[in-house]
Parts: C-alpha cells; sequence; structure tokens
C-alpha cells in the first residue's frame, strides 16, 4: 500500500518530535554527554548525515547512540 505524500510528512514529524522527546529526557537525567556529528558522501553522491552520543550519567553508567 502506497502512502500520500501528506502521510509520510506527518509521520516523518511524529517520528522526529518522538526521538526529540526522549533525547531531551535522557540528556535531562545525565551528568554530562558529549555530541559529534558529521557528513558522508557515497559513491552515487548522495549525502549521509550521521550523529553520535555519549553520555555519563550519575552513577557513571554510560549509554552510547549512532543515527545516520
Amino acid at each position: 500500500m502506497q502512502l500520500s505524500q501528506n502521510t509520510s510528512t506527518r509521520q516523518c514529524v511524529g517520528i522526529a518530535l518522538y526521538v526529540e522527546e526522549q533525547l531531551r529526557n535522557v540528556i535531562d537525567t545525565c551528568g554530562c554527554f558529549s555530541l559529534q556529528s558529521g557528513e558522508l558522501t557515497d559513491m552515487v553522491n548522495v549525502a549521509h548525515l550521521f550523529v553520535f552520543i555519549e553520555l555519563v550519567f550519575e552513577d557513571t553508567s554510560t549509554k552510547e547512540e549512532l543515527g545516520g
């Protein structure tokens, strides 16, 4: 089943808002964090953004996430 452009856009916006909310919640609970980003261009000239975040919590536990 193919979705309309408006439906796809709404779903992407909804997912982005959910991810942002989850990230804000995690950052609020951590002691400190490191954020890195970069861009790659593949062999067919398509640019890809990647983001890496490392979080350190008050109990010295850590969490790492890579998104692309």
